[in-house]
């Protein structure tokens, strides 16, 4: 029989359209494999909200993109129990919860909020008490020589301690005046729990973040998993149709090898996309400290596309990064901390009293009280306040060229997210419109394949551009909701 490519004979010709045509007649237009869920949530950089419209879907594809059973990312529940979604808030309140880091921030704050109470008891009396038992070898006395007594003996013993007693003593002081050394005391320990607080502030946000990547990171892999998949059976029934018409001498032997090669592409790409989802589940499992193997079904996220004023969104960043405000907090500490030292060197001025009891039956009385003004002053000592107030204020000043040079730094950042977010947002516009464009390529190249009058490479490569499209369009998608993310970050919104 004579090549069709060479002789075609218009019954062959027939018999091949209308063979091809009832396999097409199965590709119905459908709707997406994975459109974004009605009650997707939304991202947006002031604070996560639901969004009243839904997140614009590529355009409906034939059937051979229809969802698989197991392509749903939500289909597939930890334990195979079905239950409610796990939103990115839902992650944080797991990370937060679990991650050592944070706990140990939270003992610092409390610690630190111990010293301030520490720094505050040096204006309360400090009262010191003792007690003793004695007991001695000898009763001690006093030897005292007097010649006018020669005839009774010249020596005369009187004892004035007991052998064995017991004392008492309690020692009381307040403070008067101290020059303001304890008032800055507790000023430098105040501070120390504001930078410990926005220490832990920074380091929940930071957390947030990579919680959130992680979070995404998932969602992504899930998409790239069905679209490997639906990229394989969409290529598996082409391998049929390539497959029957070459069985009928329609097509040449190089048709069929070349679908064959696509379908093995498509097979390993897909297993590539399975081991990448199972590692960014591992990755966001590790974060939210949990079995790296547990799959939960997580709430898909969608951006939203609101105005945002730059200048109000630095403004936002510079009030409330605490990467600005902690280096401020613990210089004004090292500032208090180097007055404080230097007012040692003042007189310290207190009121003392006490009580004393001491057992001893050769004296009277036997327990005695005073109080009484107590003055310390140490004008000089060789200048060693001098040079340890000097290097803590040294330290302030490097804490504040630093918290100036984060400010710049928070401003670049809060830019930058926003030129991804203007960026981003047009890519998802641009890559929809190629998903379209793509889809429509791809209908009009199987049409001239079945027909006869395109090739089976025209099929392939249209084939090739849609799951690219399709790609682009979810890495698009995620791209923006990640860039709202890190804008929020930047602004200390998370």
């Amino acid at each position: 029989m004579k090549n069709i490519w060479t002789d075609r004979r218009p019954l062959q010709i027939a018999a091949g359209l209308g063979l091809l045509a009832s396999v097409a007649a199965a590709s119905t237009v459908a709707e997406p494999p994975y459109p974004p869920p009605p009650g997707a949530a939304r991202v947006s950089p002031r604070a996560p909200a639901p969004a009243a419209r839904q997140q614009p879907a590529p355009p409906a594809t034939s059937s051979s993109w229809s969802k698989a059973p197991d392509s749903d990312p939500n289909s597939v529940v930890a334990g195979g129990i079905t239950g409610g979604l796990e939103t990115l808030q839902d992650a944080w309140s797991l990370a937060l919860q679990g991650n050592h880091r944070l706990r140990a921030s939270r003992w610092r704050v409390s610690a630190a909020q111990h010293h301030v109470g520490a720094a505050r008891s040096a204006r309360f009396p400090d009262i010191d008490l003792e007690a003793a038992y004695a007991l001695r070898s000898d009763q001690r006395a006093f030897v005292a020589q007097n010649p006018g007594l020669a005839g009774l003996g010249s020596t005369l013993v009187i004892p004035y301690q007991q052998q064995d007693d017991v004392s008492l003593r309690a020692l009381a002081s307040v403070p008067l005046f101290t020059g303001g050394r304890i008032q800055n005391g507790i000023a430098a320990a105040e501070s120390g729990v504001e930078a410990r607080r926005l220490g832990r502030a920074q380091l929940e946000q930071e957390m947030k973040m990579t919680v959130a990547e992680s979070f995404i990171g998932v969602l992504r892999a899930q998409r790239a998993r069905q679209v490997a998949q639906a990229t394989q059976r969409s290529l598996s029934a082409h391998f049929q149709d390539v497959n029957l018409s070459f069985s009928q001498g329609m097509v040449p032997r190089t048709d069929l090898l070349a679908a064959q090669v696509a379908l093995s592409n498509a097979r390993q790409r897909s297993l590539a996309a399975d081991r990448q989802l199972q590692g960014a589940w591992a990755i966001y499992n590790r974060q939210l400290v949990r079995d790296l193997e547990t799959i939960v079904p997580l709430q898909e996220l969608h951006p939203d596309m609101v105005h945002l004023d730059l200048h109000q969104l630095t403004d936002r960043a510079r009030r409330q990064r605490a990467e600005i405000s902690t280096p401020l907090w613990e210089a004004e500490a090292l500032e208090h901390r180097a007055v404080s030292l230097r007012r040692t060197g003042w007189p310290q001025l207190s009121l003392q009293g006490g009580y004393a009891y001491q057992e001893n039956r050769f004296q009277q009385p036997q327990d005695v009280a005073e109080i009484g003004v107590g003055l310390q002053w140490n004008p000089y000592d060789g200048g060693r306040r001098r040079h340890e107030a000097e290097a803590l204020l040294l330290q302030a000043k490097g804490l504040r060229e630093l918290s100036a040079a984060n400010e710049r730094r928070a401003a670049l950042e809060v830019r930058l997210a926003w030129l991804d977010i203007q960026e981003t947002r047009q890519r998802v516009l641009v890559t929809q419109e190629i998903v379209q464009q793509a889809e429509e390529n791809l209908r009009a190249a199987r049409q001239r394949f079945t027909a006869g009058t395109g090739t089976n490479t025209e099929a392939l490569d249209a084939e090739a551009a849609r799951t690219q499209s399709l790609h682009d369009y979810y890495d698009a998608t995620y791209a923006v909701v990640l860039a709202s993310l890190r804008l929020r970050r930047a602004t200390h919104d998370l």
